[in-house]
């Protein structure tokens, strides 16, 4: 397990982005994980809920936004690194 660098709560979710690139989504009351999402290349930093999307931004210069329903990333923004 890598460090929680980041963690947002939505109702009784939990979603935590870590240092080995992953974020995860809990039921808080049972403390079991119920997805993963993966696609970051580096350190999640931090993490917000839109309406049915969760956005996440990363070392590596991205920032993503996942469909919750279907965990799948749908977009991609690069920060431009000038």
């Amino acid at each position: 397990t890598a460090p929680i660098l980041s963690l947002v709560v939505v109702d009784r979710v939990l979603y935590t982005g870590s240092d080995d690139c992953s974020i995860r989504q809990w039921e808080w009351h049972s403390g079991a994980q119920t997805r993963e999402y993966r696609g970051h290349a580096d350190g999640v930093t931090d993490l917000k809920v839109a309406g049915e999307n969760l956005y996440s931004c990363s070392f590596d210069t991205t920032v993503r936004m996942w469909g919750i329903k279907s965990g799948q990333c749908v977009r991609i923004c690069t920060a431009d690194a000038g």
